[in-house]
Parts: structure tokens; C-alpha cells; sequence
């Protein structure tokens, strides 16, 4: 993979200080934005990890010694073609540039990218409509009122109104609206008051 558009920008502007100039910009700023990629999400997890901010600067800046002497090695065959020192400075240091904008730009890309992991997890647990948030309700009031076929007696109280009664266990029942029943013992139940 390479980004054919540097090469030819490569070419345009090395070409006559080295007529059979090969152009190595275009994947060296893929493998430099693959690179600092890696090393900012090592970078973030030491972050989220540690609190130790020498350790993490230590191993940021091994990452990108480690990167910058990848993109040399990698470029070092194209240097060594140029006829003269100054063409072989200019373009060490247009590669190196060119590193590190790939670099920046893998860096804000993988910032960006958790900022929007962390927005949607923000979203999709506050502002969620779906059937999660609607099923775990369901749950609560299965949990605190059992279904119609589960219930054991069924009783008119004082007013008439038909109340659904549930075992609570020790002689007690409970009804839909949270009353306790106590048993009398000869198969009627009473509002208890204690």
C-alpha cells in the first residue's frame, strides 16, 4: 500500500538532483501512519494503566526512535543514490517531515476515533430507545409483580374491587399494590394492619 500522489510529488522535486531517483515517500508515509497508529494506542492503554507519566515518555520516545530509524532504514537505498551530501540531507529531512505528519495524523486519528467510541457509548446508554433499556425495565417488574397465571387467590376487599394476591410466605399474601393479606385459616384472608 502507498500513496502514489507523494511519489509523484517525490519525484517532481528530487528528480533533477538525481536522475534515476526512486521514490519510497508514499510507503513510508503508510508505514508511518501505521506505526505511530500502534504506538498511540500503546500510549493510551499506559495512560489508562499507569500513573507513571517518566515510563510512559520513555516508551513513547523508544516508539518513535524505533519509527524514525525504520523509515531511515527503509529510505537509506534512495539516500545513498543521491550523487551529493546535500541531496541526501534534503531528502532525509523531506522524508522525516513526511514521517512526521503521518505520524501527527495517526495520532489525532486514533484521539478522534476514542473520542468517538466514547461518544457513542455516552449515546447509546443515555439516549437509547431500543429494547435494552425497555427489556431491563420488563425484568424489574416481572421480578417485583409475577404475571397474572402465577398468582394464587384472587379476592374481592372492602370496596369490591378485585385484588390478585401472591404467597409471601409465614401465612401472608401480597397483593398488586404492595398490601399484605394475612390468612385466617378457614380459606378467607384480612387486610393486615401490623
Amino acid at each position: 500500500m502507498e500513496l502514489y500522489f507523494l511519489n509523484k510529488l517525490d519525484t517532481a522535486i528530487f528528480k533533477h538532483l538525481n536522475p534515476t531517483h526512486q521514490a519510497v515517500t508514499g510507503t513510508t508515509a503508510v508505514h508511518a501512519f501505521i506505526g505511530g497508529a500502534i504506538i498511540s494506542l500503546i500510549v493510551f492503554v499506559m495512560q489508562m494503566c499507569t500513573n507513571n507519566d517518566t515510563l510512559i515518555e520513555v516508551v513513547a520516545g523508544i516508539g518513535l526512535l524505533v519509527l524514525a530509524g525504520w523509515v531511515i532504514n527503509y529510505s537509506l537505498l534512495t539516500l545513498k543514490a543521491f550523487p551529493g551530501w546535500g541531496g541526501r540531507i534534503a531528502y532525509g529531512a523531506y522524508v522525516l517531515f513526511l514521517a512526521y505528519l503521518a505520524f501527527m495524523v495517526a495520532m489525532w486519528t486514533i484521539m478522534i476515533a476514542l473520542l468517538g467510541l466514547f461518544m457513542y457509548g455516552i449515546f447509546k446508554i443515555f439516549f437509547s430507545s431500543g429494547s435494552s433499556s425497555k427489556s431491563s425495565h420488563r425484568r424489574g417488574q416481572e421480578q417485583e409483580e409475577p404475571h397474572e397465571e402465577e398468582c394464587d387467590a384472587t379476592i374481592k376487599d372492602e370496596n369490591g374491587y378485585e385484588r390478585k394476591l401472591w404467597k409471601d410466605g409465614f401465612g401472608t399474601y401480597r397483593d398488586d399494590k404492595g398490601d399484605y393479606w394475612k390468612n385466617n385459616g378457614d380459606g378467607t384472608v384480612t387486610r393486615d394492619n401490623s
